[in-house]
C-alpha cells in the first residue's frame, strides 16, 4: 500500500497532465480523481482516473450501453478482442451497461511524469476509439463481420 504523500503527488501529476494538455476535466479532490471526456472519430469518449494505493487507475468510458440480452454474446467479443491487446482491457458493468476501457499505471517510490500519464491517456483513448463503433454495433445485434472496422 503506498503512502499517502506519494499519491498526492501523483494526483498533481494527473492534474498537470491534463492541465498541460489543455484537455479539460473537472477535478474530484476527496477522491484524488478527475473526469474528463474526449471527442473520438465517431464516438465520444468519457474518461475517468483515481489515485490511490500505488495505482492510477483509468477507464475510457464508451458512450453506449449493452442491453442485458446482448451481453452473454457481447462479452465474448469482449473476450476475443482482449486476448489481442498488449495494453488495458475491455469490461463491461453487468449492472449498468456500460463498457469501458480499463488500464491501472502502477508505481511504486517515482511519482510517473506527465509525459508518462499524457502517453497512456492517449494511448487508451485511441484505443477506446478504435473498437468504439464496432462495439456499439455488436450491442445493437449486428454480428461481429458487419460491425468491424
Amino acid at each position: 500500500m503506498a503512502d499517502d504523500g506519494i499519491d498526492d503527488r501523483a494526483y498533481g501529476a494527473l492534474r498537470e497532465t491534463f492541465g498541460s494538455k489543455g484537455w479539460g476535466y473537472k477535478a474530484v479532490p476527496e477522491n484524488r480523481g478527475i473526469v474528463s471526456s474526449f471527442q473520438g472519430n465517431d464516438l465520444a469518449i468519457g474518461f475517468h482516473a483515481f489515485v490511490s494505493d500505488g495505482m492510477i487507475r483509468m477507464a475510457a468510458i464508451l458512450s453506449f450501453r449493452v442491453p442485458a440480452e446482448r451481453m452473454r454474446d457481447f462479452v465474448w467479443s469482449l473476450n476475443a478482442i482482449n486476448s489481442d491487446l498488449p495494453f488495458g482491457s475491455f469490461a463491461i458493468n453487468p449492472a449498468d451497461g456500460y463498457v469501458t476501457f480499463d488500464y491501472a499505471l502502477v508505481y511504486k517510490g517515482a511519482v510517473p511524469s506527465a509525459d508518462l500519464i499524457a502517453d497512456v491517456v492517449v494511448t487508451m483513448v485511441n484505443t477506446a476509439d478504435r473498437f468504439d463503433g464496432s462495439l456499439k454495433g455488436l450491442a445493437e445485434g449486428q454480428s461481429e463481420r458487419s460491425s468491424a472496422r
